[in-house]
C-alpha cells in the first residue's frame, strides 16, 4: 500500500546539505529535552502509522546500529507511507525517507522506529475540557460533603443551645 501526496517537493541529498559539526538534534538526546519536544505529541503504533493523514507532523525515534542506541529526530510533515519507510518533508520542504525498521545483517528486525504525531488542537481542547469536568465534579462532591457537615453541625449546635 502506498499513499502519496500529489505535489512533489525537492529531495534532500547529501551534496546539498552542509552538516554542521554538532547538529541541534545531537544536542537534544537527553530525556528532559525529548520529553519537552514530544509535548503535545502522541505515539503512533506501527500498524496505525498506515492510517495517519498526509501532512501530519511527525517526530520519531530511530536506532543507531553503530552505537546501539535510540536517537530522537525532529521529523517533518508526512508525505508518503510505504511498507518499509515513510517520506517526510522537513525544513524548506526538503524530503527525506525514514526507515520504519532497523534490521541486522541477517535482515531480522532489531528495532521498530517509534513515530509520534502532533495532537490536533481540537483533541487537546477536548482533553482539557474532560480534565476540567473531572475537577468540577470533584469540587461539587466536596461541596455536597461540606453542606452535609454544616447541616450536622447546625443540628449539634441547636441541641447544645436547647440544653442550656
Amino acid at each position: 500500500m502506498s499513499i502519496i501526496i500529489k505535489s512533489q517537493g525537492k529531495r534532500l541529498s547529501k551534496n546539498e546539505y552542509e552538516r554542521p559539526e554538532l547538529t541541534i538534534t545531537e544536542t537534544m538526546q537527553n530525556k528532559k529535552d525529548i520529553e519537552e519536544q514530544l509535548k503535545n505529541f502522541e505515539e503512533v503504533s506501527s500498524e496505525d502509522l498506515n492510517f495517519v493523514s498526509i501532512n501530519t507532523q511527525l517526530k520519531y525515534i530511530s536506532y543507531d546500529k553503530k552505537n546501539k542506541k535510540e536517537l530522537f529526530r525532529f521529523g517533518g510533515l508526512l508525505m508518503k507511507i510505504e511498507k518499509e519507510y515513510v517520506v517526510l518533508a522537513g525544513k524548506d520542504s526538503l524530503r527525506f525517507s525514514v526507515q520504519r525498521y532497523t534490521r541486522n545483517d541477517k535482515n531480522e528486525i532489531i528495532h521498530i522506529t517509534r513515530f509520534f504525531r502532533k495532537i490536533k488542537e481540537i483533541d487537546m481542547a477536548k482533553e482539557h475540557i474532560n480534565q476540567s469536568q473531572d475537577y468540577i465534579k470533584q469540587q461539587n462532591d466536596f461541596i455536597i460533603q461540606q453542606k452535609k457537615e454544616i447541616t450536622d453541625l447546625k443540628k449539634q449546635l441547636k441541641e447544645v443551645i436547647k440544653k442550656k
